[in-house]
Order: C-alpha cells, then structure tokens, then sequence
C-alpha cells in the first residue's frame, strides 16, 4: 500500500475512509500507535485515550476473537494478511468486522477494518422477513403482470396445491383454477391491472395436481421490487369454512345458535332483509324492526349502491357466484361513519333463494401505505398475526394484523414481554413445553387460548419457530398464527348436538356407549377397576299415562338434575333410552359404588317431583371383570335392573 520509501506519518490517516489503527509490538503485546477519527465513532473510544496502551487492555476479546494472532504472524512474517467477517463482543462493544493487517517499513502494524454490524442486521431481518412467509400457513402466489407466469410460491402453496415451484414457474393461474380460462381470468383481473382498484378479493376453487379440488379464499395486490410490477396472492383454504356454512345453511336453528354469538354482522336478505343477528344491530345501531324495513344498500357509500342492488339481485335468482367482498363506508343511526367489509353469498332461506351477508366493522384497522420490499410487503399485508421476539421474549416487531386483532397499538406492545397475551387458560406445563422445545432449536405448533387488551379471549392456532444467527445461536423468536375462535365455537356447538341428550343434557346413548369403550380399554391396559349403575325409573309409564308426557319430561330432566348434583366429576351420566340412565364410575370398590347407588335411589325417592306422587327408582349395579366385553357388562348389569324391579322396585341389586 505504501512506498518504499514511504512512512505512514507521511500520510494522515484521518483521510483514509475506512477504519484504520497503527500498533507496535512491544514486550510480547501490541502498542497503539495511531487511530483515525472514524475508527474513534465506530468503537466508542477516544484517540487520546488509547495512544500508549496495549491491544489487550482495551479490546479484552482480542485474542478470543483471532485478530491478536493475525497481528502476530504479520509482524514475525511480514507481507499482509486478512480475518474475515467474524463478531466481536466484549462489555463495552460489540459489532461485525473484517480486519486487513499490513506490516510497515518502520515495523510497525496497520490495520484496516470494516464495520459491517448493520449488514449483517439487515440480512437477518431479510431472513427473518422470508421465513415468515416461507413458513407460513397462508399460501403465498406471486406470478409476473404481464406474462402471467408464476414466479414464486411459499411451502404451504407447495405442500397445498402439490406442485413444485419449478413445477409452477411454466404454469399460469388459469392452470390451477377450472373455472377460468385466460380470458376470464384477465377480466377478472382488469380493475387491478388497470389502476383503478389496489387490490381484488374474492372466492375461487383450486385444483390440486392430483386432480382434487377446494375453495380458496384469495386477495390479490399489485406490488413494485426493484421497479418491476407483480402480482401477489395471498391464498387461504376455506373448505373447513365451506363445509360448516353448508352445515349452517341446512339447519336454520344450529345457523341462529351460532350467528346470534357471532361478533360478525349477519343478514339474509330477499325482497327486504329477513334476519340479523345481534351483531349487525351493534354495528349499525338500528334495531332488528328498523332493519327489517330498510334494503340492504340503505346508509351505504353511493358509488357502492348500484353494484350491491345488482348483486342482490343475482343472488335472489338463484347465481351462485363467488363470494365477494367489499370494503364500504356506511353510516349508524346516531350519523357515525364507519368503513364495514361486507360479504355475501347465495342461499336457499324457507324454500327460496337468499343472499347471506356478514358485515365486518373494520373502520379501526389502519391499512399501511409505506412501500417495503416485496418480502417485507408480503408480512406487512397477510391476514396472519404476527410477531418477533428476541431470546429473552421481549417483542421487537408486530405486523398490523395483530394489531387491528388484540387492540394493542405498536407503540404497547415493543419492548413488552410475549406473555402480554398470556391468559390463564394454560397450565405452567404448557409453557414449560413450549420454551424447552423453542429453546432447543426446534419449532412448536399448538393451539393457543390467547388475550386481547380488552381482556376478551380467542383461539389461534400458533407456529414459533427460533431464528439462528451466523454462529447458529438463536437471536429470534418468529411467531405466526390465525385466529380460529369462530371455528372452535362452532366445533364445540356440533360436538354439542352429536354428544347431548336434547331434553335432559346430559350425554345421549351414542356417547355415553363411547366412554364406556374408553374406560373398558383402560381398565384392560392399565388394570383400573370402574363400575357401572344402570338405573330405571319406576312405572313410568303410568306417569306419561296419568299426567302427560310433558310432565313426563319434566320428570326426567328433574331426574337428571338430582342426580349430577350426586356424582363426583369423574363420574359419567348418560341417558340410554326412554326412562333408563346409566352412570360409569371409575375408581371405585364395589362396596363404595353400591353405597352410592343407595344415596341416589334415596334421593330420587325423597325429592318431590312437582304435579306428580312420588317417583322411584330400580338400579343395577356391577363392576368390571377381566375379560369383560362392553356386551357382557351391558347384559350383567341389565339383568340386575330387571331383579331389582321383579323383587318389588325401588331396590338395587348388585353383582
């Protein structure tokens, strides 16, 4: 670098643009010599401070880190030598850098060196940013505006529509969509293309490489990288959601059930609209009477209103088009205005077609405008939540999805601890698993019950996945989830119908012979002892007769009343037919089960049943045999029933 004649005094090193520091080798160390101003910024030391003082002294990690080495074999061997990108950290600093060693005329060693700590931040971030989308559960499509081919797909496109993205790079979407072909597709697409719309949303039906077929809800955006346009796709897949609207749509009274718990608004609309649920009365602050004389396009945005009358109209013939939706400005009764997404879909509502609207208020969610890169864009913009934490949990980034979903703003949430969404819904088990298995290296999915700044709870279903740095030590936390309380509330619901006694509440005959096979297989696994009571109400008949069955009805579930408040929590009570009940008690002697019995049938013979004399009752009681089947049992303890009623009734019988 320099002459031979030449001495780096002769030059000052203040000029040099890169970081630059001048040692002699003194006494087994190395002297500060010189050290240039920017070389002062970037380590955060004074020039005057450190003239005279040895390598060691002042950088401690030094050695540790490789470059008292580098100087060492500069000094004893000369020429020069470099040590590549490596992180140095020590109590006062820490950062990237890449070290140059050059030995001079006069002996003495020069060093250049790089600080290259917010690159190599930044290409983390950017990894960060990828794995995010990468790895997330929405299926990210991003194909070229003008040739229409694919140039990108996440794993979950991948893993969901079976093909390669190499696959995918000679496909267009029509490939992948039966219902459209190039034409169709593109005036699907004319709005976006042409400007006059940011973005497109809509339903659709994706076909697998196998030939399969399911519903996709999809939201098309326009987006700029490097002054190049493309299309991004941000694809879910709603066959789940499809299949349970069609549960909805079959039983009105399961659809009330569960649209009068809904936050969503929901209408049905023919010539005026039929229904809302509670919801919607919330959103617009019209009373059901109200609205049931008011058209569905009435408070809306006026460019809005030709499009929905003719959309209602398409509906009320019978067209089954994909299911739209539309971001409106509408306006409450008390003259708020709100932006509400709006969606429908057709129905068949008492024999005739309906449209079924959901009204989404969303006038608090702030979309962003910023432009990012397309990865960072692709974050910024999915329906996923969210959020980064560092090693010690503290979070260091949130996108607006989470925001908008827990009500938190940006500003209260970095910085905070991850367990700001704590809820009291899990066991310290739970999170002992979940930091054991991310603290390993490795991912964790579960489904978590989570709390939003309102204190209100909801379901998500979560991947955290730990991010390593160069030296393969975890630096992040990546975590991304979607919300599936509406799901949960409507599996619970179904569960419901399927596992409930209609009229009494407690487990009907199909569920109550499923845990008895659950608890015959423990007992022959784990050699547990349980018991079974198999009771029946006496001359029932005669109450159905005499009174009615309606008093015979309120008989049964007074019954069953008396009886749960009897049975301990592990106990299990289900009717198996007409006035016959049985009740599976696990961990119990036999002793123990027929001194329950006697409790039972003396309870039912004290309590007073109303419009009716005294009700009594006949039990069966044995317990399980090895080498019982669910037939043997059942029969053994039915014969007993019958010996209780033949010697008299009101009696237990035991065996």
């Amino acid at each position: 670098m320099f002459g031979e004649n030449d001495s780096y005094l002769e030059i000052s090193i203040d000029t040099i643009p890169i970081n630059v520091a001048v040692y002699r080798y003194e006494d087994g160390d190395f002297i500060f010599v010189d050290f240039n101003s920017m070389a002062e910024k970037t380590d955060n030391v004074s020039k005057d401070k450190l003239i005279g003082k040895h390598l060691t002294e002042v950088f401690p990690k030094a050695k540790e880190f490789g470059f008292f080495d580098v100087l060492l074999r500069v000094y004893k061997n000369g020429g020069t030598e470099e040590l590549d990108l490596n992180f140095y950290e020590d109590e006062r600093i820490k950062g990237w850098r890449k070290n140059r060693v050059s030995k001079l005329k006069n002996g003495n060693l020069i060093a250049f060196y790089n600080d290259l700590t917010v690159q190599k931040e930044t290409e983390h971030q950017l990894q960060s940013l990828g794995y995010i989308v990468d790895n997330s559960n929405v299926e990210v499509y991003i194909f070229d505006i003008n040739s229409f081919n694919f140039t990108y797909i996440n794993k979950a496109a991948e893993k969901n529509i079976g093909y390669t993205l190499q696959e995918m790079k000679s496909m267009t979407p029509v490939d992948i969509k039966p219902q459209y072909n190039m034409q169709s597709f593109k005036k699907l697409m004319k709005h976006i293309i042409d400007g006059s719309e940011d973005s497109l949303m809509f339903e659709t039906v994706h076909q697998r490489k196998d030939s399969s077929l399911y519903n996709s809800e999809i939201r098309i955006k326009v987006m700029s990288v490097d002054n190049k346009k493309q299309f991004v796709v941000f694809a879910n897949d709603i066959s789940k959601r499809k299949k349970a609207e069609l549960q909805l749509q079959e039983s009105e009274e399961q659809f009330r059930a569960i649209a009068e718990n809904s936050s969503m608004g929901i209408f049905i609309y023919q010539d005026k609209i039929v229904y809302v649920n509670q919801a919607l009365e919330d959103i617009s602050e019209y009373s059901q009477k109200e609205l049931f004389l008011m058209e569905p396009w009435e408070n809306v945005q006026e460019e809005y209103i030709e499009k929905l009358k003719n959309i209602s109209k398409r509906r009320l013939k019978g067209e089954n088009f994909p299911q739209e939706y539309n971001d409106i400005k509408v306006v409450t009764k008390s003259g708020k205005n709100k932006i509400v997404r709006v969606s429908t879909q057709t129905i068949r509502y008492k024999s005739e077609y309906a449209g079924l609207g959901t009204v989404m208020d969303i006038t608090d969610i702030v979309e962003t405008k910023q432009q990012l890169k397309l990865l960072g864009q692709a974050v910024e913009q999915m329906d996923e939540l969210v959020r980064i934490t560092d090693k010690e949990g503290d979070i260091t980034y949130v996108n607006e999805a989470l925001v908008a979903h827990t009500g938190y703003m940006r500003t209260e949430l970095i910085g905070e601890k991850i367990n700001i969404f704590k809820s009291d819904k899990h066991d310290e088990k739970f999170y002992k698993n979940l930091w054991d298995t991310i603290s390993s290296g490795n991912t964790f999915r579960d489904v978590f019950i989570n709390k939003k700044k309102d204190k209100q709870l909801f379901y998500e279903e979560e991947t955290i996945t730990p991010i390593m740095n160069d030296n393969k030590e975890i630096q992040n936390f990546v975590a991304t989830s979607h919300d599936i309380t509406e799901r949960v509330k409507m599996e619970i619901e179904l569960n419901k119908l399927a596992t409930i006694d209609s009229l009494t509440s407690i487990y009907n005959r199909h569920k109550i012979s499923e845990e008895l096979d659950i608890e015959i297989a423990r007992a022959n696994r784990y050699e547990n002892e349980f018991s079974i009571i198999m009771l029946d109400i006496d001359h029932f008949k005669d109450v159905n007769d005499i009174y009615g069955h309606d008093i015979g009805d309120s008989v049964l579930i007074v019954l069953c009343e008396v009886i749960s408040k009897l049975i301990r929590e592990s106990d299990r009570f289900g009717r198996w037919g007409g006035e016959e009940f049985i009740i599976i008690s696990p961990n119990i002697d036999s002793q123990s089960v027929v001194q329950f019995a006697h409790k039972i049938k003396d309870a039912i013979s004290r309590h007073i049943f109303k419009d009716v004399e005294q009700i009594t009752i006949s039990a069966g009681v044995t317990s399980f045999h090895k080498d019982d089947t669910k037939e043997s049992i059942l029969k053994r303890v039915d014969k007993l029933l019958y010996k209780s009623k033949n010697d008299g009734r009101n009696k237990i019988s035991f065996e």
